[in-house]
Parts: C-alpha cells; sequence; structure tokens
C-alpha cells in the first residue's frame, strides 16, 4: 500500500457560499476548525490558501473538493439565495454521494424561502439569540465525526462574533422575495441552467430529472427539455 493511501485523510467541510459573503464563510470557516482542534479540513473556495495559484480552478480544485467533502454546508444569505452557482455546487454534492451531510445554514434569510428541494432538508437558522440551534448544529457535526467537545463550544459569544460580520455586511437587513411570476421565472431559469451544466458534465441524466418532477421544482416544459438535453449527451458519450 502506497504512503499516500496508507495516511488517513482529515474529515473535509464544504462551505458553499456567494463571494459577497466570503467574510462569514471565513469566519465559519475559522470556528470550525478551532472546535474540532485542527483535526477537519475546511474549503472555501473565495480564501487564498484553498484556491492555489497555478490550478485549474474547476477541475483541479472545486471539483475534487466538492466529490470527497463529508460535511457540505450551504450559507444562504440575503445574496446567496439568488445565486445559481450555490444551486449547481449543490447539485454536484446531492447527486454525487449519500456519504455527504448537507447543512443549510440560514443568515437574514427565513427558512419558508428556501426553494425546493434545499427546503426538504432541516435548516439552522442562526439569529443573535438562537444559542439552542448553534449548539444543535455542531453536536450534530461531533456525532457525525466521532470528535469535538460540545461543552466547549461558547454558543452566545460566538453568535454575537459571528453578527457583527454579518452586520458589516448587511445591517440586519432581511430578505422579503415576491412570489410573482417574474421571480419564479428567474429561480426557475437559474436553476435549468445549473442542471445543463450538470447534464454535460455527467452528474446528472434524464433518469435523476425525474426528481425535480416528483418536488415540483421545474414546468413539465423545462424538464422534457432538460431530458432530451441528458438523452442526447448520453448518446454522444456512448458514440
Amino acid at each position: 500500500m502506497s504512503q499516500e493511501k496508507s495516511q488517513k485523510s482529515k474529515p473535509l467541510f464544504f462551505i458553499s457560499h456567494a463571494h459577497h459573503d466570503q467574510k462569514l464563510a471565513a469566519w465559519l470557516k475559522r470556528k470550525i476548525i478551532s472546535f474540532f482542534s485542527k483535526t477537519v479540513d475546511v474549503f472555501v473556495s473565495s480564501m487564498p490558501e484553498d484556491n492555489k495559484k497555478g490550478k485549474k480552478w474547476f477541475d483541479d480544485t472545486l471539483m475534487p473538493n466538492l466529490q470527497k467533502c463529508d460535511i457540505f454546508i450551504s450559507l444562504i444569505t440575503p445574496v446567496s439565495i439568488k445565486k445559481h452557482w450555490m444551486w449547481f455546487e449543490l447539485g454536484i454534492v446531492w447527486s454525487n454521494t449519500i456519504k455527504t451531510n448537507i447543512y443549510p445554514i440560514c443568515l437574514g434569510v427565513d427558512a419558508p424561502l428556501i426553494p425546493m428541494p434545499l427546503s426538504e432538508i432541516q435548516a439552522t437558522i442562526l439569529e443573535p439569540t438562537a444559542e439552542t440551534e448553534i449548539i444543535g448544529l455542531f453536536t450534530a457535526w461531533c456525532e457525525i465525526l466521532n470528535g469535538g467537545d460540545i461543552s466547549k463550544l461558547r454558543a452566545k459569544p460566538s453568535l454575537t462574533e459571528l453578527y457583527k460580520v454579518y452586520e458589516e455586511i448587511y445591517a440586519h437587513s432581511k430578505l422579503s422575495i415576491q412570489t410573482n411570476s417574474d421571480v419564479i421565472e428567474a429561480y426557475e431559469n437559474n436553476l435549468t441552467e445549473a442542471l445543463e451544466v450538470l447534464i454535460d458534465i455527467g452528474k446528472i441524466n434524464a433518469t435523476n430529472l425525474s426528481l425535480f418532477k416528483q418536488f415540483g421544482v421545474l414546468s413539465q416544459d423545462r424538464i422534457d427539455r432538460l431530458r432530451q438535453i441528458a438523452l442526447q449527451v448520453a448518446k454522444q458519450k456512448s458514440s
């Protein structure tokens, strides 16, 4: 057995976020690494140490970390909820492996605003007084990773620190989404674009698309069009 294979890698967290929220993602990365006493790795694509120069960002950095992460965090904020790239990263993890644990964490966004299918997963709403929520979140990670001491988590001071960062960016703004036809069409367009990329790289096939019909996320016309694209891609790869 090679030395590389014999060495056990650290559990990997992947924090999916909008670039606008880089400071929030960086705070969460520091908190996780400190809590687990540097026994885990945390990937944040917007941070220089996680995005090495001289490497192909998509093929050599982003995709390998998405495919091997043990815990996937979707950081939902008033900006990120509108970014289709967030849903692209989620789609890769969702379709890649059942071992990955997906955790939506909301700041400044209420849970009912989270689109399907992510809304099917219990979200953690972190508000300034949400001590029970943050304790529950880290407790879940301790159980998954079989490590960490929850008694060392300073819940109230941690939330105070987090919201100082949040206030710098958003000043307590709350997201308000009007469920009109324009907004619904924008979400469908973003999701359709992300799914087309996933189909093209072989992460989703025609059969997988039935999931989106079941959740009622996309119209039947869009699903039929995506299915035709998936069948064409499969035919081209088999020829």
